[in-house]
């Protein structure tokens, strides 16, 4: 990530982002795991993460999702899993 290139717009967005993995009590601290089925909106809180924490992974992992909103009946689905070890890990402390 080249943080020369990263807009205020963009700061604000990653810090929305951020804000619902984050530890409430400690920032710095390892994330929640975020899940979904899109690479993208994987991707996107990956770099957020990168943005405050120095670091983080996405892995690819098999769910059970239904197939609408009040579906009873769930399918396989590729999702991706972005997780944190958090500021200290990623800077050595």
């Amino acid at each position: 990530m080249d943080v020369t290139k990263v807009s205020q717009e963009q700061i604000e967005k990653y810090r929305e982002l951020f804000a619902t993995v984050h530890d409430d009590e400690n920032w710095k601290m390892p994330t929640k795991p975020f899940t979904t089925i899109s690479r993208k909106e994987a991707e996107e809180m990956r770099d957020a993460i990168v943005w405050f924490c120095g670091g983080a992974e996405i892995r690819s992992e098999h769910v059970l999702v239904p197939l609408h909103k009040d579906a009873l009946v769930k399918t396989l689905a590729q999702a991706y899993v972005v997780t944190s070890h958090g500021y200290y890990h990623y800077v050595g402390a």
